[in-house]
């Protein structure tokens, strides 16, 4: 069984987030990475995709449009701990502030993450060819795993059934490859560096 080894190098990890930051695709997903089909939005561009990294989701296309619809919004709901035999509702508003620290290069970021295959990942984020990703009132008190964390996000936040659409037509995408298991510190490092400088809005959580 081969040996992996894998350490920290800063410089590496500063230069890939300039790198996430400057290499947003000029055309949102549905023009870029993925085509639509009789099964729904099929993924292209498969071989550049197979590789490990960190990658990050940018409203780039109408981002004025974007600001609209959070404003009509009533934030996301989270639960925390469990009070009284219930989990603590925690309301998450996304003010004005927000958006402009998330903002880089004109495009509002919303999310970042890392995988050892990044286009399995982009799939999973949006479920292509899923209609609906809650089924039911009770599905909406459930956490969202990071994988589908996205298109979670903005059902949620928008309070709409499939943002499919959306994200097809004005999400656009970055990443870096820092491929093998070598590249697990650098990967873990960037992906929480670009969290906190950047902001991204859809990286939430709350105690538990």
């Amino acid at each position: 069984m081969p040996n992996n080894h894998s350490t920290l190098s800063s410089l590496i990890v500063k230069d890939r987030l300039q790198q996430l930051k400057s290499s947003i695709s000029t055309k949102p997903l549905g023009q870029s990475f993925y085509k639509s089909s009789a099964k729904g939005w099929e993924q292209t561009q498969k071989e550049t995709l197979k590789h490990g990294g960190v990658y990050a989701f940018w409203w780039a296309t109408e981002t004025d449009y974007f600001r609209r619809l959070i404003n009509r919004s009533n934030g996301v709901k989270l639960y925390g701990k469990q009070l009284n035999g219930k989990p603590l509702p925690v309301n998450i508003q996304i003010n004005e502030q927000w958006l402009e620290d998330a903002t880089h290069n004109g495009a509002i970021l919303l999310y970042v993450g890392r995988s050892t295959n990044i286009g399995g990942r982009l799939n999973g984020h949006i479920k292509p060819q899923t209609d609906r990703l809650e089924k039911s009132s009770k599905d909406s008190n459930r956490k969202p795993n990071t994988v589908s964390q996205l298109r979670f996000g903005l059902e949620r936040l928008l309070g709409i059934e499939d943002a499919r659409s959306l994200i097809m037509n004005h999400v656009h995408f970055s990443f870096v490859k820092l491929d093998t298991y070598d590249e697990s510190v650098n990967r873990f490092y960037l992906e929480n560096l670009a969290i906190g400088q950047l902001l991204p809005i859809f990286n939430l959580d709350v105690e538990r």
